[in-house]
């Protein structure tokens, strides 16, 4: 799934950005029900050693979907199909013009398959111990929806 419409995603909050640009996250969730998250390193700007998901920036020229593939093989080491993909949240800070968009993603993915490319570490982490880990605020915001539209 390429094309993607803004109705295609569920708005659940503000994004606080302070310059206009446009994210692309996904939640890949394992076969055990388990989240796969992030954890930080010291040397990023954006939530330094807080647990988040993998994504980043749309570049010039690629779909929601590319850039959402394109960041977790750079960050996770593994390449996706995009037809995993399945819009889910849209995050805004209408102020400065930034979107995030989340992805769900249900993944045959498995810890020795991860290449770590950014990040301290990585964790799959069942919904019972979110709230054990340092969270990033907006990687809360996104997990209550999920949990949410899960349940």
């Amino acid at each position: 799934m390429n094309d993607c419409s803004e109705t295609d995603y569920e708005t659940i909050g503000i994004w606080r950005e302070q310059a206009p640009l446009t994210g692309a996250l996904i939640i890949p969730v394992d076969a055990y029900g388990r989240v796969l998250l992030q954890l930080r390193d010291y040397k990023t700007e954006r939530y330094p050693g807080q647990w988040g998901f993998f994504g980043g920036k749309v570049e010039a020229g690629e779909t929601l979907v590319d850039a959402a593939v394109r960041e977790f093989a750079e960050e996770a080491g593994v390449v996706i199909d995009p037809a995993t993909l399945t819009p889910a949240f849209r995050m805004s800070s209408p102020e400065v013009g930034s979107h995030l968009y989340i992805f769900d993603a249900d993944l045959d993915i498995r810890p020795e398959d991860i290449r770590l490319g950014e990040g301290a570490g990585f964790a799959f982490v069942e919904a019972k111990d979110f709230e054990r880990l340092d969270l990033a605020q907006i990687t809360k915001t996104v997990l209550a929806a999920w949990r949410a539209r899960r349940a």
